[in-house]
Order: structure tokens, then sequence, then C-alpha cells
């Protein structure tokens, strides 16, 4: 059953509950793909006239994206030895980027700025 079979126009959908919601769309929300709700669990997509249960969307996006991972582990596989154990080596040490270290501990005082400070005074 398709949702949306026209623009700007009041439209019935039944869900399994045979319960009655009226939506009006508009050109905008049709041509961006914007989402209606329809039922309880199911939305609309404007642009498609696809109905769908909530998050099966997302866990697809997700299957995609798990999918191409795959593939480009395969083409760098395909590639030079010295390549692939490069990777297995980046893949196996976890990455620390995020952490930033610092030489000196954040509660220290430093006397030697204190001494310059109160030489020139």
């Amino acid at each position: 059953m398709m949702c949306c079979t026209g623009q700007n126009k009041l439209m019935v959908l039944r869900d399994a509950r045979d319960q009655i919601l009226w939506m009006e769309m508009n050109r905008k929300s049709h041509k961006e793909g914007m989402f209606e709700e329809c039922t309880q669990n199911k939305r609309c997509d404007l642009r498609t006239g696809r109905r769908e249960r909530r998050g099966e969307k997302e866990a697809r996006k997700e299957e995609r994206i798990m999918r191409r991972r795959g593939e480009r582990r395969e083409k760098d596989r395909s590639g030079d030895d010295d390549d692939e154990e490069e990777g297995r080596k980046k893949q196996e040490e976890p990455s620390h980027d995020h952490i930033i270290t610092s030489p000196v501990p954040h509660n220290s005082f430093s006397t030697s700025s204190y001494t310059q400070s109160r030489d020139n005074i």
C-alpha cells in the first residue's frame, strides 16, 4: 500500500487496527523526503511513498556500511604483503590519538616562572 500518491492532498491512512490518520503533504516536504508518522510503529517516506518500521532504515544503513568496510579491507588485502602487515599492526595496536598527555602534571607548580617574575620587580 502506497502512502503517498499525490502532493498537497489530504490522505487517509489505515493501520492494522483500522485507525484513520489524516495528513497533509506539501511539495517541499515531498521533494526533500521528509518523514511523516503513518502509524504507531511505522513511518512514511514522503519522497518514495514507502512505509517501514522504525529502525529498519537505520539497520539497513549499518548493514551497508559494514559491507563497504569489508569490501575495503578485501581491496587492501589484495595489495602488497608489506601493506597487509602494516594494516594488521594498525588493527592490533589501539589508537591513542584522542588522549593528550603532557610532560608536566597539571597540579605541579613551576618555580622558574615565579623566580623570573620576582627578579623583574
